[in-house]
């Protein structure tokens, strides 16, 4: 469950960025036995649990013009056992 967005640095999907940027959040995770909470920085994976938590997506894509509010982010995660 995201419960912060930390950072958004992606460039504008209609430039040239030099680095195409990254997203941070802090997240919750709940399982039966264990709970936390974990930053996560997209695409790189992060160990909880039992496994490795990665932030795959965020949308919406951001634009050079107008500001992304935070209600209208969405994220998608990818879960994998170790």
């Amino acid at each position: 469950i995201p419960v912060e967005l930390l950072e958004d640095s992606r460039g504008p999907a209609n430039a040239d960025c030099a680095w195409p940027g990254q997203v941070r959040i802090r997240a919750k995770w709940m399982q039966p036995n264990d709970n936390g909470t974990v930053e996560l920085t997209s695409g790189y994976p992060a160990a909880v649990s039992n496994g490795n938590l990665t932030l795959v997506k965020v949308s919406p894509i951001r634009a050079t013009t107008g500001k992304i509010s935070r209600e209208a982010y969405r994220f998608e995660f990818d879960f994998v056992d170790r």
